[in-house]
């Protein structure tokens, strides 16, 4: 899950909502990721591992899935999640008023933009 930054409070109101909206999908995409690498099947279930490692939260919407129905439901999820987070980032990119925001905006842009190309084998 993530932190928020020292300064967190003295941030202007488009980096607090950025700030708000990524801390509030972070710990889903991450429950997702966890139940995916107890349940799921083979090379989705090895990605879904290193993405768990930083979380351990229950996720309902995916609760008695096994399997490949798991394994699909899990690379259609996290997509999703992407997607958004890949919006969202580009946000902060162009609108953000802390350049401390701005620059981690631009490395977790990067870092979803190689999950959805990895995402996209599955």
């Amino acid at each position: 899950m993530m932190l928020a930054p020292a300064g967190a409070a003295s941030l202007d109101s488009r980096d607090a909502a950025y700030l708000k909206t990524a801390m509030q999908i972070q710990p889903g995409r991450y429950a997702l990721a966890t139940y995916e690498a107890k349940h799921g099947t083979g090379a989705v279930k090895k990605f879904a591992g290193t993405l768990a490692s930083r979380a351990a939260h229950d996720y309902s919407q995916i609760q008695g899935l096994h399997g490949s129905a798991l394994d699909q439901r899990f690379v259609r999820e996290l997509r999703i999640s992407d997607d958004i987070n890949q919006d969202t980032e580009k946000q902060e990119m162009r609108n953000g008023q802390s350049g401390t925001l701005k620059a981690f905006a631009k490395r977790r842009y990067a870092v979803v933009g190689s999950e959805l190309k990895t995402l996209k084998r599955f």
